[in-house]
């Protein structure tokens, strides 16, 4: 069964050795907390005055509160870093017109079906 409210409770014990498997997509695309556009790229939802607005777990890709990944914030100033300097010398491109024309298959990760077209020229 597919939990997606975030305020769930249950009265029951999972037994040792259980394999629980987290679907973050089938949260981070619920409209209870994105709205009816939750899946549109939007990256303004994640500026300062709009991302207090949400439940601190509706995005999660590096957990929350006593289990968080102890190396969250040294991984989003490795990207931020990465990006920074990548996108000073190269222009990347797509072929992809719309968002919705995206077919995603949900694997381990999040992958987009037959690979995503990019071209990267030198600026």
């Amino acid at each position: 069964r597919i939990l997606t409210d975030l305020k769930f409770t249950a009265n029951f014990t999972i037994p040792g050795g259980t394999e629980i498997i987290l679907l973050p997509l089938e949260i981070h695309l619920n409209k209870k907390y994105w709205g009816e556009d939750a899946h549109l790229f939007k990256p303004d939802r994640f500026l300062p005055e709009n991302i207090e607005k949400v439940h601190k777990f509706a995005y999660f890709p590096f957990s929350h509160g006593p289990r968080i990944c102890l190396a969250h914030k040294f991984a989003m100033r490795t990207v931020k870093t990465f990006l920074i300097k990548f996108l000073r010398k190269y222009r990347v491109t797509t072929s992809v017109k719309k968002y919705e024309d995206l077919v995603i298959q949900t694997e381990f990760t999040i992958r987009v079906k037959g690979g995503f077209k990019v071209k990267v020229e030198r600026r």
